[in-house]
């Protein structure tokens, strides 16, 4: 007999017992990484390490792979489904707003030894059958794949299985061909095409599974950008109004406790709405040569000073480095690079405004963020020596105005563009203004004040270009993205540790650099405007030559480190516990901030099932993550994730979880089976 819907609501917690051993140290999977931004949330910026901190595998391995920035998360329950997408347009379905009439992730007290098979219909009266994305090169996506589609067997539904080369590209939408983008509401804007019932994912996949979004743990306010309508990263349409509200609240208010709850709240919300499925928590592993200088610090969340810290036996500079990688870099245009694979290659040639250790602790890079006193101004001082390439002179706070209120769009769009040519729009919601007030300094003046603003990845992760360079091809915007300054790095000058050189063939193949001669960090050992840095900087880099030699193969990838080449690599699970044992191996961990998601098409071209949250909450209920964490990724990709925050995180909150796959057992799919059975127009039957 069914048990009462309302009973199905009750949340499954998180027992203190259950915890701790989700929190146990686990491990390296392969996905791509969505950030949102480069940069992660901050390990090492990438700067002058290849990318070898776990964000770009060789450094793209780890669960949070290649990729940010993939990169990327109540109240309003919806009753008759207002905020939550009404008559199901917006992914509310019915409106609850909340798993629907299932709910609590364990299938009762109840649980049948066993469960006769069934068959689920749509409302055309056939069989549901859904598609599911993934890359087939990938040492884990296909197991994770077929480990899917069995447990969705489990509830009639089939599932198709898509290959794609390129996973990150697939995380993108278009307008309909009968649409007129000139009438959304909003969008497009970076991978949202705009509202979802004008608008398609590309190669319509309904599911898809490879890529890590950040979290975002130390200031998780910018994962709106995955989570809000409108959100740049929101590329397969999900729509509640409710989320935009909590996320207008955790920003205004100056409370830091208030707006932990309110982010724990939406991190709550996401596990009843289901916009995606959240399947791993992030740890990574890359793999050095013994004689090559790892800091302590490369094992903690946060910056580890590789640009001075990596060098070959004695610190002194000599040779080359040689990271192996099978990171796809998707742009080398700063501003609108939102995959770690980007990031770890401009990170090369540029460095960040600042980076923070893991304690939250501010480390100057082209500049430096401070409180005025109020919390509402913050004063930004620019290091006084950094020179741009291409007879772009030198830099200045002019700069910095001229990026914030013309790319990032806090004033105006000078381009022939619906939105600035920037992933990063968000200042308009954020900041009232900027204004120098030397050559050297500008300050940013907030609606409210904040004192974690120097947290948010608002600034910190951020290139400064030079103001020359976008008047160059204003209004032109593809004219920018394809110049010769963007695809051969010549606007950076001293901005980065090293300089670009060549890549083959284009942006998908190997990029060489070579050691910066003028890199303005030497000149802030002594003195300095902004701050005097570690010692390690006055001859960093320490490396001649730096490669990333991209092999995309990934068996091809680790048998050329097997046989002795590279000098890092990102490790994929499979390849952990023996590169453990080589001789020619020293093998690191490091937490990350991206979890491994299963996103959902929940645009036009979607199947219907997953329009509504109820839809989306049966399917995760369906799916094992420990299968997926303990099996298939061998307890070393991170463990399961409860929702968009990682279990350390000040902002995760089990109170407020609905689990998904945890503790899986029959009660799952009976529960699952039946809130199917209760959607309008479908239905389980047994065969």
């Amino acid at each position: 007999m069914p048990r009462d819907p309302q009973e199905n609501r009750k949340h499954k917690q998180m027992n203190s017992t259950r915890r701790r051993r989700l929190l146990q140290a686990l491990g390296a999977g392969a996905v791509a990484g969505l950030a949102g931004c480069t940069g992660d949330d901050d390990g090492d910026n990438n700067t002058g390490n290849g990318g070898d901190n776990n964000t770009d595998n060789g450094g793209d391995g780890g669960n949070g792979g290649d990729g940010t920035g993939n990169g990327g998360d109540g109240t309003g329950n919806g009753g008759d489904g207002t905020g939550n997408g009404g008559d199901g347009t917006g992914n509310g379905g019915d409106g609850t707003g909340n798993g629907g009439d299932g709910g609590d992730g364990n299938g009762g007290d109840d649980v049948p030894d066993s469960l006769p098979e069934v068959e689920t219909f749509g409302p055309d009266g056939n069989q549901v059958t859904l598609s599911l994305m993934h890359d087939p090169s990938d040492q884990t996506d296909p197991d994770i794949a077929a480990s899917i589609q069995d447990n969705l067997s489990r509830i009639g539904i089939n599932v198709e299985l898509l290959e794609t080369a390129d996973i990150l590209s697939e995380l993108n939408s278009e307008p309909n061909e009968d649409a007129n983008p000139d009438e959304f509401e909003y969008g497009p804007i970076g991978r949202n095409a705009g509202p979802p019932d004008q608008t398609r994912v590309v190669n319509d996949w309904d599911m898809l599974i490879g890529i890590g979004g950040n979290s975002r743990p130390r200031n998780p306010l910018a994962t709106e950008v995955f989570w809000v309508p409108d959100g740049s990263v929101n590329a397969y349409g999900f729509v509640d109004e409710e989320m935009q509200n909590l996320y207008d609240q955790a920003n205004e208010t100056v409370d830091r406790q208030e707006r932990v709850d309110i982010l724990a709240e939406i991190f709550g919300r996401l596990t009843q709405q289901c916009p995606a499925n959240f399947h791993s928590e992030d740890e990574s592993w890359t793999a050095f040569r013994p004689n090559i200088n790892v800091s302590d610090a490369f094992n903690d969340f946060g910056f580890s000073g590789a640009v001075y810290n990596r060098y070959r036996g004695e610190q002194t500079v000599s040779g080359d480095y040689v990271v192996l990688t099978d990171g796809v870099p998707q742009t080398f245009y700063p501003p609108e690079a939102d995959d770690t694979s980007s990031g770890a290659v401009i990170g090369n040639v540029a460095d960040i405004a600042y980076a923070l250790t893991a304690e939250n602790e501010q480390v100057p890079q082209t500049m430096k963020i401070e409180n005025s006193g109020d919390s509402q101004v913050w004063v930004c001082t620019i290091r006084d020596n950094i020179q741009f390439g291409d007879d772009f002179g030198q830099c200045t706070a002019e700069d910095w105005i001229y990026q914030i209120n013309n790319i990032y769009g806090l004033e105006g769009n000078p381009f022939n563009e619906e939105t600035p040519p920037s992933s990063y729009t968000q200042w308009q919601d954020q900041v009232d203004n900027v204004e120098q007030t030397g050559e050297f300094e500008f300050q940013i003046e907030l609606p409210s004040p904040d004192p974690d603003f120097f947290l948010r990845p608002l600034l910190r992760n951020r290139y400064i270009l030079p103001m020359g360079l976008y008047e160059k091809y204003a209004p032109d915007a593809e004219a920018l993205r394809q110049s010769n300054e963007i695809a051969n790095f010549s606007w950076t000058g001293n901005v980065g540790p090293y300089s670009y050189e060549d890549d083959t063939p284009g942006t998908a193949g190997d990029v060489i650099f070579e050691r910066n001669d003028d890199y303005y960090m030497r000149d802030h050992v002594e003195e300095s405007n902004v701050q005097v840095m570690d010692d390690g900087y006055a001859n960093a880099p320490y490396f001649n030559t730096l490669l990333r030699d991209r092999e995309p193969e990934e068996a091809t990838l680790f048998n050329r480190w097997r046989n002795g080449e590279g000098d890092s690599v990102g490790v994929t699970t499979e390849n952990v516990e023996e590169f453990q044992q080589r001789n020619d191996t020293q093998m690191e961990s490091q937490l990350g901030p991206f979890i491994s998601s299963m996103f959902f098409n929940m645009r036009s071209n979607g199947n219907p099932l997953l329009d509504s949250a109820d839809g989306r909450f049966a399917v995760c209920q369906a799916i094992n993550k420990e299968t997926i964490t303990e099996q298939i990724q061998r307890g070393l990709a991170g463990p399961p994730a409860a929702t968009w925050q990682p279990r350390w995180s000040e902002f995760f909150d089990a109170s407020q979880a609905t689990l998904h796959g945890i503790d899986f057992d029959n009660g799952d799919i009976q529960n699952a089976r039946e809130i199917i059975a209760g959607l309008d127009g479908f239905s389980v039957e047994e065969v």
